[in-house]
């Protein structure tokens, strides 16, 4: 099953797999208050209780409010069973930047990964 939601310049390709959900973030997300478009988007994925898969390889800009709700999710799931990865371009400074900072959520088990590829 797939589902495409956009909201201006950031499109997220939701693909839900036996197993896995996969986000593909696209785009860019300049909003002042992303959240109101992705929070929504995110606790209903995270109600279906499967391992969840960020991918923000076709990136092209994120501004420092995006990661607001992205925090949220780490946070929601760091204290459960659930597993979350969340892969970016190691190659562009500014998501290794933003990204390298998440790796504080990542645990022992894998269970939370945040990997630049």
């Amino acid at each position: 099953m797939s589902d495409t939601y956009k909201n201006n310049d950031l499109t997220l390709e939701v693909e839900e797999k036996p197993d896995v959900i996969e986000i593909h973030f696209i785009g860019r997300s300049t909003d002042r208050e992303p959240g109101t478009f992705l929070n929504p988007i995110f606790n209903e994925l995270l109600d279906k209780n499967k391992k969840i898969l960020m991918n923000f390889n076709k990136m092209e800009y994120m501004n420092s409010s995006t990661i607001t709700p992205i925090l949220k999710v780490l946070d929601k799931v760091k204290n459960t069973t659930r597993e979350i990865k969340i892969i970016y371009p190691k190659d562009l400074r500014w998501l290794e930047l933003t990204f390298s900072a998440l790796e504080i959520f990542q645990t022992d088990d894998k269970r939370i990964e945040i990997v630049g590829a």
